[in-house]
């Protein structure tokens, strides 16, 4: 036992390590593009496993954030090796200078076992990091480890000694500000597992300000401390650390065991560590389990730590210790059905921020906070890198709180003690009463808890009743919404009695729209008054509401009487408001004026509605409708007001009570008759006319009538009746907006007999077709004209007719007579006509243009004794009988054809009109504008319907009057016009440019050779202009030569020296007479 104890405190930290001399910084960064050497960030290895590989004793390693696999092989057995003297960091962004200007919390370095197929566990390594018998300076700090699939001996951390190895070996491990989650186990622990391996090995673990979560296990899910073999030491210090979320058999967050080994020492501190929500999902517990084994000295201390709604929270409570293994539980808060035993231990909510996400960070009002003991132990930092010891206390847990503790404030009352009536009126709705009301924000508030006198809480999520008069005294405190409970609130509540009132609801009602409503049936006890409410459960009012006559319908309010003494109010009672609805004011249609001397007339047809009143200024109202006697003119309007009524409340004969509707106007005037108008003269129509309106006197407001009284008159003209001749009358009066009416004037009508039809005489004459015809005639009587018409009814008719002799036949017309006083229009009766065939043989003719030929084509032989009449044409060509081809020489018509005078009554002559159209006069305005050579210009051609240019080369709108084309001296341009008639004529433009403009060219080669011949280049042109410069450039873009005096040429030299035959460039810049700028360039080749 001795020798257990002394190996107890080698492994407890006596011990020496050695440093390196020239220790270096190795870089690791997967995103690195470097020479992957290491030696800087930008040179930083991208493997860790090289980086650990080249790493020596005293040697640091930076890795960047990423996440970086142990093995790109298949192979579950490879994990990242830890070595002696190695201190491995993670949390760097991949440009610091410094270890301390890392932040592990935003840089996440993932150590990751998941190797095979992504987040599929079978295939994953079975331990991601191992510790095997490193020495001290062996440390892994600011990961996240995860991944592992841990078989019969790892986790995502594994620290163990070599099997089989010597006896006595040693391993220590270093593991801080780390995160171990989604690891799983499935003999030990997901997260870490410390199990030697050899006989009488010494571990000393050291698991600093780590998060161990979600974790998945057997015996323990975060972390299993298991002696394997015998005369083991492990000593291991756990602290500043969190377990939330792990889920394991036997224990959901630590598990120290030392069932196969016997002789061994297992010490286990459990330092500020939070757990919760761990669970065990089979029996033991669910935050740690000590299970001890035979002849082993167990010994676990807990202190300053807390272990909070983890899984099977029963019997055995957050802590299960078997076998009577030593455990010390001190300054701690464990759940359970009583207070763990132990000093300065508690049993309450830690309060944390947010159990439900894994936040397990204390709250303000935290039963933690400066809690805790001193303990050299824990590191100075908690666990998110606080500094321990806030407050001149250290709290207990993993989490050092920024904040002082402090409770909510209570809820705040406005009165104390409460004075209240008994059963006073709620806050929270109808139908319950006695609540106290008096407190702020009550109301059914479920931030606060109601206790008796004695402190017991009251099951209420409202106040408590008062319904028993006296004096009671109560505690209330408030919950805020971190769950922080405050300090006790007394309140004193004291109930004075309340008298009742009545309980029959109440009844008001108002006709729609009255003025000064008021409340009649309200009437409080001697010594009360009364209070005003809009809803049963709203604020009251002394003030009665103003009652709104323009709402229709109900609204029901609530009174209650209010002792004047003790402020008591009594129950309320409802008063029914009830107003009736709008009556609608009776509809008034207009009343006619009144003639003076007219019938009595009644106003009653002017108006419709029920229960009819009408008044007039102060008298009395009537239900008998006034009746008007127009007697004499009024100056102005006669006004009524009528209006509707209707009962109250219909149907209720106690209630006698009547409303009327908005009264409407009814007015009217009486006027004076209208002058009389005189008979008109007579109106005479031809008779058998189609009917016509009447013509009426000048003015307006005429009625028509058909007899000299009675009968109803028509605003519209009658129409005359044509059907038979003579006289008869039709009256006209005229009328007044106020239906007054004057005498009726006749209006007397004369139907005038048609004059006689014409005579024609039968049978008409006859024509000779194609032959001049006279026109025809016709006898009618005295004072008429005749009227020839195409057809026997309708068209227009003429005052004389020639027929058309174009085609042989009968044919009739037709004619009748017009009376030229009253233009009465006798019957029509037919005139015939005969056109008998031309025996000559018939030929065919157009019409031409001038110096155009006209091509006579006779059909059939030429009779014998016929011959051609040309009307002065000339035979072009064609001297058979049949065809002929015949030009004029002016425009004009001609007749032309074949004279027989053999020929018989119509066979003498055939003779057809030729019309010569003019050819059209076709111009070119002339170019007056200056225009130098190869400008463009506008050619305009006038006379012309449509046109067409030549040549069409270079020539743009060839085809339309104006046409662009460039000026070149001596181009010629025609332009063909043609006319209406198709007749075309032409005229032609020769081009010349302006002598004056300045136009320059220059030689495309010269030979400065001195032979007198092409020595020097020089630009040749027409006119002086206003500036003028040359510049000649070699190939290469230097300036060779420059002038701005055109007589000054280039012989070939730069600054005396004769350039090489080759290429150069000529540019050119000169101004016109216009003060327009022209440049040119070309190329200028130099020979010899």
């Amino acid at each position: 036992m001795h020798i257990l104890i002394k190996r107890l405190v080698l492994a407890a930290g006596l011990f020496l390590s050695f440093g390196t001399v020239n220790a270096a910084t190795i870089y690791v960064n997967l995103n690195a593009t470097g020479t992957n050497n290491g030696s800087s960030w930008a040179n930083a290895y991208t493997s860790l496993q090289t980086a650990i590989a080249a790493a020596a004793p005293g040697d640091q390693i930076w890795v960047a954030m990423g996440t970086y696999l142990p093995t790109t092989t298949s192979n579950t057995s490879i994990p990242f090796q830890m070595k002696s003297g190695v201190g491995i960091y993670g949390g760097f962004r991949g440009n610091e200078a410094n270890l301390t200007d890392r932040n592990f919390l935003t840089n996440p370095t993932i150590l990751s076992g998941d190797i095979g197929v992504p987040n599929a566990v079978g295939d994953n390594s079975i331990s991601v990091v191992v510790f095997n018998e490193t020495d001290p300076d062996a440390i892994l700090d600011g990961f996240h480890v995860s991944g592992a699939n841990g078989g019969a001996t790892g986790g995502g951390i594994y620290i163990t000694t070599n099997a089989p190895s010597p006896s006595n070996t040693m391993v220590f491990a270093n593991v801080r500000n780390c995160t171990i989650e989604n690891n799983t186990g499935s003999v030990n622990a997901g997260g870490i597992v410390i199990s030697p391996r050899s006989v009488g090995a010494i571990v000393n673990a050291q698991l600093n300000n780590n998060v161990i979560r979600n974790n998945t296990g057997v015996n323990g899910a975060g972390v299993t401390v298991a002696a394997i073999t015998n005369d083991n030491v492990i000593n291991t210090n756990i602290a500043n650390t969190v377990f939330y979320n792990n889920r394991g058999n036997n224990a959901g967050a630590i598990m120290v065991t030392n069932v196969s080994g016997i002789n061994s020492i297992i010490q286990t501190n459990v330092l500020n560590v939070s757990a919760s929500r761990n669970q065990s999902t089979v029996s033991s517990t669910g935050a740690f389990y000590m299970q001890s084994g035979t002849s082993t000295i167990f010994s676990t201390t807990i202190q300053n730590t807390i272990a909070y709604n983890n899984g099977n929270n029963t019997a055995t409570g957050e802590i299960n210790n078997t076998s009577g293994a030593t455990i010390s539980v001190s300054n701690s808060i464990i759940s359970g059905p009583a207070v763990y035993p132990g000093t300065g231990n508690l049993l309450a909510n830690p309060r944390f921020v947010n159990a439900a996400t894994g936040n397990l960070d204390l709250l303000s009002c935290s039963p933690a906070i400066n809690a805790g003991v001193a303990n050299a132990s824990v590191p100075a930092t908690d666990v998110v890198n606080r500094g321990r010891t806030q407050f001149g206390v250290i709290d207990i847990g993993a989490f050092e709180s920024p904040n002082p503790f402090a409770l909510p404030s209570g809820p705040t009352l406005t009165n104390n003690p409460i004075l209240l009536c008994q059963n006073t009126s709620p806050v929270s709705g109808p139908g319950s009463t006695g609540f106290i009301d008096e407190l702020a924000g009550v109301g059914n508030d479920p931030t606060l808890q109601w206790y008796d006198a004695s402190k017991n809480p009251i099951t209420l999520t409202a106040p408590p009743q008062v319904t028993t008069v006296g004096q009671t005294t109560y505690f209330v405190t408030r919950t805020d919404a971190s769950g922080c409970v405050s300090d006790y609130v007394e309140v004193t509540v004291n109930v004075r009695p309340m008298v009742p009132w009545g309980t029959t609801d109440l009844a008001e009602n108002f006709c729609y729209g009255i003025t000064g409503a008021a409340f009649t049936s309200v009437n409080p006890d001697p010594g009360h008054s009364i209070l005003w409410y809009t809803s049963r459960t709203g604020p009251s009012s002394p003030t009665a509401p103003t009652i709104d006559t323009h709402a229709p319908g109900l609204t029901t309010y609530y009174v209650a009487q209010v002792n004047n003494s003790t402020g008591c109010v009594s129950n309320k009672v409802s008063v029914n408001v009830n107003i009736a609805p709008e009556i609608p004011v009776p509809t008034v249609t207009p009343v006619p004026d009144f003639c003076v001397g007219s019938s009595p007339r009644s106003l009653a047809p002017y108006v419709s509605g029920t229960d009819i009143y009408w008044i007039q200024g102060a008298s009395v109202p009537t239900q008998t409708a006034p009746t008007v006697t127009p007697t004499a003119p009024t100056t102005t309007d006669v006004i009524w007001l009528v209006y509707q009524t209707r009962p109250l409340i219909p149907g209720d004969r106690t209630d006698t009570r009547v409303c009327q509707s908005a009264p409407a106007q009814v007015t009217y005037a009486i006027v004076d008759g209208l002058t009389p108008i005189p008979d008109q003269a007579v109106q005479s129509f031809c008779y058998g006319t189609a009917p016509q309106p009447i013509p009426q006197p000048a003015g307006n407001n005429y009625l028509w009538y058909t007899t000299p009284t009675g009968g109803t008159g028509s605003p519209t003209r009658l129409n005359t009746n044509t059907s038979t001749v003579g006289t008869y009358d039709v009256y006209v009066e005229v009328s007044s907006t106020a239906n007054c009416q004057s005498n009726r004037a006749r209006v007397p009508i004369n139907i005038l007999a048609a004059p006689a039809a014409p005579v024609v005489t039968t049978p008409g004459p006859t024509f000779c077709e194609g032959a001049p015809a006279s026109p025809l005639t016709a006898s009618s009587g005295p004072n008429t004209q005749l009227s020839w018409y195409t057809m026997p009814t309708g068209g227009a008719g003429v005052t004389s007719y020639t027929p058309v002799t174009g085609t042989p036949g009968n044919f009739n017309v037709y004619v009748s007579a017009i009376d030229l006083t009253f233009q009465c229009e006798s019957p029509r009766v037919p005139a015939p006509y005969t056109v008998s065939a031309n025996t000559m043989p018939d030929f065919t003719v157009s019409n031409i243009c001038l110096n155009n030929t006209l091509t006579i084509t006779l059909n059939g032989a030429l009779p014998a004794n016929a011959t051609w009449e040309l009307d002065g044409g000339q035979v072009v060509s064609g001297t058979g009988n049949t065809v002929r081809q015949i030009r004029w020489t002016a425009p004009g018509t001609y007749s032309v054809g074949i004279i027989d005078p053999s020929g018989g009554s119509c066979g003498t002559e055939r003779l057809k009109d030729v019309t010569v159209n003019p050819l059209p006069t076709v111009r070119i305005a002339p170019v007056t504008a200056a225009i130098c050579e190869n400008s463009q210009v506008n050619l305009v051609a006038s006379g012309a319907v449509s046109y067409d240019w030549t040549p069409k080369t270079g020539v743009i709108g060839s085809t339309t009057p104006t046409a662009t084309v460039t000026m070149i001296d001596g181009a010629v341009y025609q332009v063909a016009g043609t006319d209406a008639n198709g007749c075309v004529n032409t005229a032609s433009i020769t081009l010349a440019s302006d002598p004056n403009c300045i136009t320059y060219a220059f030689p495309n080669a010269f030979s400065p050779n001195g032979d007198g011949k092409n020595d020097v280049f020089r630009v040749r042109g027409i006119g002086k202009p206003q500036v003028f410069e040359m510049r000649i450039y070699n190939r290469w873009g230097n300036l060779l030569f420059m002038s701005q005096d055109m007589s000054r040429g280039w012989d070939g030299r730069n600054q005396g020296k004769m350039q090489p035959v080759g290429t150069y460039l000529v540019m050119i810049r000169y101004m016109d007479e216009n003060g327009k700028i022209f440049e040119k360039k070309g190329s200028l080749t130099l020979v010899q």
